[in-house]
């Protein structure tokens, strides 16, 4: 259990460093002052198991949107603008994580994905724009 934990930490920074981003961080709701009950602290996923997931979506990325409800820091975001998008859209209740998410955007190396648009909202109050 170390060993594994040690090397999802290991691919974690290494991934970080590699794109440019800090993206590593738990924040909780309580030090963004966010109190409610139906939410969750921040607490990003891996990068290898957001690729995988990326990889298992039956998509052309280049025909898509890529839509992120609660991105936080971007972490998601960054890793799908690593694929050649149409366009990235990441939703977040935090303008501060959103913040973040900007500023990781901006600083991104690699980026394949086309427009990347952050926007702070309620995920569930969020109108999704229609595309073509």
């Amino acid at each position: 259990r170390f060993a594994r934990e040690l090397g999802y930490r290991a691919a974690n920074y290494y991934y970080e460093r590699r794109l440019g981003v800090t993206t590593d961080a738990t924040v909780a709701l309580a030090d963004l002052g966010i109190d409610a009950a139906e939410q969750h602290d921040h607490m990003a996923m891996g990068y290898p198991h957001i690729w995988a997931a990326l990889r298992a979506i039956p998509v052309e990325p280049p025909l898509c949107t890529f839509m992120d409800f609660g991105c936080g820091m971007g972490r998601a975001i960054i890793a799908a603008a690593t694929l050649p998008y149409r366009e990235i859209i990441g939703i977040d209740v935090s303008d501060q994580l959103l913040s973040l998410a900007r500023k990781n955007v901006d600083a991104m190396r690699g980026r394949k994905a086309g427009h990347i648009q952050l926007a702070v909202a309620d995920a569930a109050r969020y109108d999704i724009p229609e595309r073509e």
